[in-house]
């Protein structure tokens, strides 16, 4: 987050901080333990991201996190974009439309077409539910999406993910989990790093899947680096009320 000048680091044991003067700009970045900057006062325009090791760092300031384009609401938009608003909204099941889809809105056709994609891939996977949340909280986390994190944490423990696979993933630690949850894994950090997926990953990953949810598989890695990647452009906020848990 960009950080207002005058703010005081508060920090728990074990957590690391990384720190930029420019991030903005691509300045380098890197991670010290927390101890070292407990207490600091950070100068105007620094960045400052928290992980921590088994307990959460806060930091002691309220950030503005506007996104960097309007949310539309419905009645901003014509019956076309009217009905791709309804349609996101049912789909979810939602009372509202969640603010990153209203500002994917800005180009209603193209949001209206990803999020028919991701409801598709969500509620009509044939994806074991632990396999479908697994990936989706790897690529939250590849991509520092607290949104999707926050989310989808919660809906992967109550898939059937253990508290311990779900915090390996959140600490960097994924390549330790067994079995199936070790085949997506693989899978899906061969796509995102390798640009590739091997042979024998494919075959692991089709025995236990088969050929329709294998493509989903793909297309599961595909649609939440789209949404994740667009966050990370459009900067669109929590919802109200919901803090942060990666």
């Amino acid at each position: 987050a960009d950080l207002p000048s005058g703010l005081w680091l508060n920090s728990l044991p074990n957590s690391q901080v990384r720190f930029s003067t420019g991030l903005e700009t691509g300045a380098p970045q890197a991670f010290f333990p927390s101890s070292e900057y407990t207490g600091m006062e950070f100068p105007a325009g620094a960045a400052l991201s928290v992980a921590s090791c088994g307990s959460l760092a806060k930091y002691s300031t309220e950030v503005n996190t506007m996104a960097r384009v309007p949310y539309v609401s419905r009645d901003e938009m014509d019956a076309e974009g009217q009905q791709i608003y309804d349609t996101i909204r049912e789909d979810r099941n939602a009372a509202e439309v969640g603010l990153q889809f209203r500002a994917l809105l800005n180009s209603p056709k193209a949001a209206g077409f990803l999020t028919s994609l991701g409801t598709q891939l969500r509620f009509n996977s044939t994806m074991p539910d632990n396999l479908k949340e697994l990936a989706i909280i790897m690529l939250a986390r590849e991509w520092n999406s607290d949104l999707e994190w926050t989310g989808h944490s919660v809906m992967a423990k109550n898939a059937g993910l253990s508290a311990d696979s779900i915090e390996k993933v959140r600490t960097w630690k994924a390549t330790e989990l067994v079995d199936d949850e070790a085949v997506i894994v693989k899978f899906v950090n061969e796509m995102l790093h390798d640009k590739n997926v091997g042979d024998e990953t494919f075959a692991a990953a089709h025995n236990i899947l088969g050929d329709r949810a294998t493509v989903e598989l793909a297309l599961t890695v595909g649609y939440y680096c789209a949404i994740d990647l667009a966050q990370i452009a459009l900067r669109p906020e929590m919802e109200p009320g919901r803090v942060s848990t990666l």
